[in-house]
Order: C-alpha cells, then structure tokens, then sequence
C-alpha cells in the first residue's frame, strides 16, 4: 500500500473563525472550500474543517455506537 498524503479533520463549533484564523492569520491555503467544509494545504498534507462539532468536556462515542443509537 501507498499512502499517498495524510490529513487531520477537525470538526469546528465556529467555522467560520476558525477557518479565518487559520487561512489568514497562519496563511494556509485554501484547496478547496464550501459551506461546511473546507480543506487547506498543511506542508505535505491537508487540514480538514468541517462545521457542526462542539466543544464538550465529555468522552465522545465511537462512530459505531453513535450510529446504533441514531446519534450523529
């Protein structure tokens, strides 16, 4: 197998100031960008924003268990 590129995704509560801060004030640039989700250039690989995650002090879910219980 060849791993071609990596990348980090981070769910934001903010989106928009979040990718402001980081397109403008770290400079990276912006690949590709919609509404919710936004991807930038971070040396050889990419960052990944996407909107609708939360700030919680709790231990989140695996994927499996928030499907099974209708969670998102």
């Amino acid at each position: 197998m060849e791993i071609r590129e990596t990348g980090i995704i981070l769910f934001c509560e903010d989106y928009e100031s979040v990718l402001a801060f980081y397109s403008e004030k770290l400079g990276m640039k912006v690949r590709q960008r919609s509404k919710e989700l936004a991807i930038l250039d971070f040396g050889g690989s990419y960052l990944m924003l996407e909107e609708e995650g939360f700030a919680s002090d709790k231990e989140k879910k695996d994927r499996k268990t928030r499907r099974s219980s209708g969670s998102t």
